[in-house]
């Protein structure tokens, strides 16, 4: 998982699927 990526966007959706 990129953490980047998911700081980027305000709702991972990875986390939110």
């Amino acid at each position: 998982m990129r953490l980047l990526s998911l700081l980027e966007v305000p709702d991972p959706p990875n986390l939110g699927a």
